[in-house]
Formats: structure tokens, C-alpha cells, sequence
């Protein structure tokens, strides 16, 4: 499945992918509402072998989680509210990112949406 047709079946023909090197999958600009893949990432997987490319459509699906939420509060909202489960999970002794309630909830989706993609036969 193209990049761009599952960015426009979530609704999100606003926002880009675009391919970087850099030392993890990838992330999600918020403020260019511009999702990053890693190039070395994306240009390792033997895209016939399922288990392979699927830590890729997962890493894209957890990205587009972040950019429907931003999409549905809007950037100010979105932003203040990452900021502060971020800063709450560090008042509570863990890390800010891995327990970000909006990243737990980015990597549900993921798992989900992958699950569903292969159901539809989607992702083969």
C-alpha cells in the first residue's frame, strides 16, 4: 500500500511524509505537520516479506495517530496536552516519551490499524 493512500484514508491529504536519515523509525512534526520516516529504515525492507515491512507501516500508523489528534484539537491544544502528560509521567519517576499517555495511545492505534490493514488484505 502506497504512503499516501493510507494518509487518505484517515483523512489526512494535508499531511506530507518525507524521508530523512536519522538514528530512529521516525516521528511526527507537529508544527509542519510533517510526517519524518527514516530513509535507511525505509530503504532496508524487503517490501515482499510482511515481517519486515511491518515495523514500518508501524511506525507510519503511530505517526498518523499524532497527526489525527493534532487534526481533531488543533496544534495548541495538541501540543499543551502532550507537554503535559509528558511532564506528568516525569512528576511520577518515568520517562516522558515512552510514557506519554498520547504515545501509549499512538502505539494502540498502530497495532490496531495494522491488524485491521491485514484483515481488509490491505497489507499483504
Amino acid at each position: 500500500m502506497r504512503v499516501t493512500n493510507l494518509l487518505y484514508r484517515y483523512g489526512l491529504d494535508d499531511v506530507y511524509v518525507r524521508y530523512k536519515n536519522m538514528s530512529h523509525y521516525g516521528f511526527y512534526e507537529f508544527d509542519e505537520n510533517i510526517i519524518y520516516i527514516s530513509k535507511q529504515h525505509k530503504e532496508s525492507i524487503n517490501w515482499g516479506n510482511l515481517e519486515e515491512s511491518k515495523e514500518f507501516y508501524m511506525t507510519l500508523l503511530h505517526e498518523i495517530k499524532h497527526a489525527i489528534d493534532r487534526r481533531n484539537l488543533g496544534l495548541d491544544k495538541f501540543l499543551k496536552w502532550y507537554q503535559m502528560s509528558g511532564e506528568e509521567a516525569i512528576q511520577n519517576g518515568m520517562d516522558f516519551y515512552q510514557d506519554n499517555d498520547w504515545e501509549i495511545e499512538a502505539e494502540k492505534f498502530a497495532k490496531r490499524e495494522f491488524e485491521k490493514l491485514l484483515k481488509e488484505g490491505i497489507l499483504k
